[in-house]
């Protein structure tokens, strides 16, 4: 068998020549881009300068992305200069955020420093894609527009440590466990009748292609039970709206072709339209494909097991683009609404403006909010247990103990979600229930009747309606006053 998985590759932010990544032609600045020289170099900066320098202020301010109940962003990476020329981030399991800016690849944290050298020059072509190989120790994998070539590299210093024959004109990679690359590309672009297809390539392999679609490159990746899940554009370019689709290709299929056999169109047991654009792909732990469209700012999302959008999962705001999606494995949570976001995997999602600001955000999951008020120190009298955040018009379920908090642990799972809690199971009471409004909010009364000071830990459950999901609150210690 040939180990496959959730994907772990870069960012993209513009679109690359073969690609027709939405229904929407980009900037003209893109859009007429040429082959990297030191002239393009500095013409490229002098334009982001003086881009720079001509926008208000507001111009720049920083997006404030809203999301799907039970999820939340985070600001992880930022960019104001040289935005139009930035081809592909990815952020590496080491914390490293590797940057392609035309045909360099940069290696920074949270922002690119001016004057920072590239860790890799192409000459004469682009960076096509970002990748990180999967598993411990995973390089992180460069690929060259025209020539194919992968460049292997140090996921911590970007230092180039090998390189193995690709396919040309790629715009999207998926590593595979046992360290092959799938591709999505068209190699003959611009020729006339040119299509896209999906290749197999990695070390000491000569790259064969497995899957014939029509038109330019889409996304692709391989979901958490083996399916493989691409996006055809069709043959008009750009496709107009509602021409692109998903197709869904099974497990057992995708494993009889790179064990050597081929995929067909036929073999596909699902598809999916509707879309508007499709430029990238990631999936969740509830069987939801997130797809984003550079010419729309939301991410859509579709039912569970489903390839049809049906509702929005992440919202840029006004004057932001979406583009690309990175998956980053972490901790023993799913991918779901209400868990825990430092235990769950995240995904990095881009916004951008195409001109002077580009964002990546990291969007996992949000527990419920819980607080005491007036404050953590309980006088006698009614206080206030304040939930905020949690699934709307659900139920729920104050616990509390005197006992010490325990490390935190999934100790059942409903709806396919685990639930965490941190109480002492030995001393654990049922304090108050309660409904949320509309909003997932809800003030639950406390009353301290006097006579003893200690420590009473809560924590809240709350069940989402329909889903039959459930989630809690962080725990949280209210200190009784006497």
């Amino acid at each position: 068998m040939f180990p496959v998985g959730p994907r772990a590759r870069g960012l993209r932010f513009a679109a690359s020549p073969p690609s027709a990544r939405s229904r929407a032609v980009p900037p003209p600045s893109l859009a007429a881009r040429r082959s990297p020289s030191a002239a393009f170099a500095l013409t490229a900066m002098a334009a982001a300068l003086a881009c720079s320098l001509s926008l208000a202020p507001e111009a720049r301010a920083q997006a404030t992305p809203t999301l799907a109940p039970g999820y939340a962003a985070r600001r992880h990476f930022e960019a104001q200069s040289l935005v139009p020329f930035v081809r592909r981030v990815l952020v590496a399991r080491t914390g490293k955020t590797f940057v392609a800016i035309t045909n360099e690849v940069f290696v920074t944290q949270l922002t690119l420093a001016a004057g920072q050298p590239p860790r890799l020059r192409l000459p004469n072509e682009d960076v096509a894609f970002l990748a990180e190989e999967r598993g411990a120790g995973g390089r992180v994998l460069a690929g060259g527009l025209r020539t194919g070539l992968v460049h292997c590299l140090d996921a911590s210093s970007g230092q180039l440590l090998a390189t193995y024959p690709g396919v040309a004109n790629a715009f999207d990679a998926e590593p595979l466990a046992n360290g092959d690359l799938l591709l999505s590309a068209n190699p003959t672009w611009p020729a006339g009748g040119s299509n896209s297809g999906v290749w197999l390539v990695g070390p000491g392999r000569t790259p064969r292609r497995l899957l014939q679609l029509s038109g330019p490159s889409g996304p692709l990746v391989v979901v958490g039970n083996g399916d493989l899940v691409v996006g055809e554009l069709g043959p008009i370019v750009p496709p107009p709206p509602g021409a692109a689709r998903l197709l869904r290709f099974p497990a057992a299929a995708v494993q009889q072709a790179l064990a050597g056999g081929t995929l067909t169109l036929s073999a596909a047991v699902q598809s999916g339209t509707g879309f508007g654009g499709i430029y990238d792909l990631a999936a969740d732990d509830e069987g939801r494909m997130l797809v984003s469209d550079p010419a729309s700012p939301v991410v859509v999302h579709t039912a569970p097991g489903g390839l049809t959008p049906v509702g929005t999962w992440f919202d840029a705001g006004p004057g932001r683009f979406v583009t690309s999606l990175q998956r980053q494995e972490r901790g023993s949570a799913p991918l779901a609404a209400f868990q825990p976001y430092e235990r769950a995997p995240i995904v990095l999602a881009t916004t951008t403006d195409y001109t002077s600001q580009l964002e990546a955000f990291a969007c996992g999951p949000q527990r419920p909010l819980a607080t005491t008020s007036p404050s953590a120190f309980v006088a006698v009298g009614t206080s206030t247990h304040a939930v905020r955040a949690a699934p709307p018009l659900g139920v729920g379920l104050v616990l509390a103990s005197l006992q010490p908090l325990q490390p935190e642990q999934a100790i059942a799972w409903f709806g396919g979600t685990p639930l965490w809690l941190g109480l002492d199971g030995s001393g654990v009471v049922p304090f108050a229930g309660f409904a949320l409004d509309a909003q997932g909010g809800a003030n639950v009364p406390i009353v301290n009747p006097g006579g003893i000071a200690a420590d009473l830990h809560f924590q809240t459950v709350v069940f989402a309606p329909g889903s039959g999901a459930v989630a809690s609150t962080s725990p949280l210690t209210a200190h009784l006053l006497p």
